[in-house]
């Protein structure tokens, strides 16, 4: 299934709970996918060239695999507020925001393996991803290409959370300050 759009708020806009899989949303000028309070299941999900947010998940949740979230112009791939969060096998490319690239998150958990941020960037801080007062636990992965006008090239952390990092390769990014890492809160690095 495809959605090609152009609509001004979201090619799909839900408040209930909402599986998706095999499906392609494309072209449009507002956001991907918005779910209000509820449960997001989605794999082999393709958003691309959206002209704002991929994927926005609200005081819910979300469950991503096997998927690509490429080519948002303004609001980052996925965004995260006040959700939990499980993205696995999934490609972030070429997405941009003001304050995380790949992934904004606030107020969340979020949980990813063998995920790959590539070509990502943010005008302000967190090239791939932008975490405030989440824990985020990420394994297996690579951000590569990835870049901030700030702080944090490939991450940003702020607030009061713990972060993990296990497992992951972050090549050729670059931030003012912080071209890979960005942290004002405790962040483990495992190998």
């Amino acid at each position: 299934t495809t959605i090609d759009c152009s609509t001004a708020s979201a090619a799909v806009l839900s408040s209930k709970d909402l599986t998706i899989s095999g499906f392609t949303v494309r072209n449009s000028i507002g956001r991907g996918i918005v779910v209000n309070g509820a449960f997001l299941k989605a794999s082999e999900l393709f958003v691309r060239n959206t002209a704002e947010t991929g994927i926005e998940i609200n005081n819910g949740m979300l469950v991503l695999a096997e998927s690509e979230v490429r080519d948002t112009v303004v609001g980052s791939g996925v965004v995260i507020i006040n959700s939990d969060a499980v993205i696995v096998s999934t490609t972030f490319r070429g997405c941009e925001g003001a304050d995380g690239g790949g992934i904004f998150a606030k107020g969340s958990t979020v949980i990813g393996a063998d995920v790959s941020f590539v070509g990502t960037s943010a005008t302000n801080s967190g090239g791939a991803g932008w975490f405030e007062d989440t824990r985020f636990v990420l394994k297996d992965s690579l951000v590569s290409n990835s870049s901030a006008s700030s702080q944090g090239g490939a991450f940003y952390f702020y607030g009061k959370r713990v972060s993990i990092l296990h497992n992951v390769t972050i090549s050729t990014s670059s931030a003012a300050l912080g071209g890979a890492i960005y942290t004002d809160h405790d962040l483990t690095l495992r190998d």
